[in-house]
């Protein structure tokens, strides 16, 4: 079921949900300075950030209220909180935070927070390393990995692990399994180990506008055209059409 909303322009702001140009209900938020929402299958999250916090509010397509979480943790005398990005992608709502101070004119204790839609499960990474600005993430298990702008990082258990430097400057999109991850900005696709020890990128010559990664291989799709790319270990020759739009290609991992 598909269900339209839109979060007024005034305060206190609320969010209207209408079903084929019918208002089915509405939600108030508490006074705030900042809200959206975010859709996924199975209902959508209502997020607003006040002087009381940053809040998300989980609703079912039928208006049932699922769960409360508290997105960004309360600092001693951090009193403004900055919303600085926020996506979802199908199963996790993402949401990169800061404090600032008003006194001492600073901004500190940068965090990633990742709220799982069904369970309401809630995981935070705080890190100095998040200062730069925030373009992705994708939580896999026990890692989450980040893009920022001119590195990817993996972190594990709340620590960094691992850094790769790359030319990223825009929105990227992620995926993740067990052995690999996955991203796409513009209109180039990188393929890492999960450790992100080693990686390979693609030029599709196009604008990428979504990226699908199963099992060794990974699916792309750009305006025109629809490629899949298969990662191997091993390098093999070369390229092979399956129909008009659809290329394989081989992806050596070394």
């Amino acid at each position: 079921m598909i269900i339209k909303s839109e979060v007024t322009k005034r305060k206190p702001y609320r969010i209207i949900f209408n079903r084929n140009g019918s208002l089915i209900g509405n939600y108030t938020m508490k006074a705030a300075f900042h809200a959206g929402y975010f859709y996924f299958k199975n209902g959508f999250i209502i997020y607003t950030v006040s002087t009381d916090g940053f809040d998300v509010n989980a609703f079912s397509y039928d208006l049932k209220y699922k769960y409360w979480v508290m997105v960004h943790p309360i600092y001693l005398n951090y009193h403004v909180i900055i919303p600085r990005a926020g996506f979802g992608d199908g199963v996790y709502a993402y949401f990169f935070t800061a404090n600032e101070d008003d006194v001492r004119d600073r901004v500190a204790n940068y965090c990633l927070t990742y709220v799982e839609f069904e369970s309401g499960n809630v995981g935070r990474v705080c890190s100095s390393v998040l200062k730069a600005q925030p373009l992705g993430a994708r939580v896999f298990k026990g890692r989450i990995y980040v893009a920022v702008k001119g590195r990817v990082m993996l972190f594990e258990h709340g620590k960094l692990v691992r850094k790769v430097r790359m030319s990223l400057n825009g929105r990227v999109l992620m995926r993740a399994n067990a052995k690999y991850l996955a991203l796409a900005y513009d209109s180039k696709a990188c393929v890492f180990t999960s450790t992100l020890k080693t990686h390979e990128c693609f030029n599709a010559g196009e604008t990428i506008q979504n990226l699908k990664l199963e099992d060794n291989k990974l699916h792309l799709k750009t305006k025109n055209k629809t490629l899949t790319l298969k990662i191997t270990t091993k390098k093999t020759w070369n390229l092979k059409i399956k129909h008009s739009n659809t290329i394989l290609k081989n992806l050596y991992l070394k």
